[in-house]
């Protein structure tokens, strides 16, 4: 979903670990810029830049199986 401001979010739900674990690392090939990830018992997260300038975070929640897809163009 766009905002209209080049930013958009998408929630996916029923996304097994594997399937998120190989988009991520999918994501991880272009989005190699400011990157920043996070583990924790329950989430995973992965932030980065690509080279247009494109920012991607994607989190998924281990225990409801849900991937969320943030998206923003950045600015500076």
């Amino acid at each position: 979903m766009d905002n209209g401001d080049g930013s958009g979010m998408i929630i996916v739900e029923e996304v097994e670990k594997k399937d998120f674990e190989n988009y991520c690392d999918d994501i991880k090939k272009d989005f190699t810029e400011n990157v920043f990830e996070m583990k924790a018992e329950d989430a995973v997260s992965f932030g980065g830049e690509n080279a247009k300038g494109f920012l991607v975070q994607l989190s998924y929640d281990i225990e409801s199986k849900t991937l969320t897809i943030i998206t923003a163009k950045n600015e500076n």
